[in-house]
């Protein structure tokens, strides 16, 4: 995992050691609607879970690698505890 925010709030990753995602695949996977799969699935699932994220002010990232016997995924996601609604919240106050 990469060095953690410099702000609190709460890392989640989340690892596997599959067959990786291909390199030239990894730049689209948070686009809506994008899917390898053919027969299950709708491509919308990361779409959603990064906008939720990063609507809380938080990052969502996905690391991987396809190399034989180095293969699997990273997926990490970070919240803050202290949210910009907060934020806007205190200033109003």
């Amino acid at each position: 995992m990469k060095d953690a925010p410099e702000e609190e709030g709460v890392i989640l990753s989340v690892v596997d050691d599959g067959i990786g995602i291909p390199a030239e695949l990894l730049p689209r996977i948070f686009e809506a609607f994008y899917t390898t799969r053919n027969t299950i699935g709708t491509g919308i699932g990361l779409f959603v879970a990064k906008q939720f994220v990063e609507g809380y002010g938080g990052t969502m990232t996905i690391e991987s690698s396809t190399l034989s016997g180095a293969s699997g995924t990273a997926a990490t996601i970070f919240i803050p505890y202290i949210t910009r609604y907060v934020n806007e919240q205190s200033s109003t106050d």
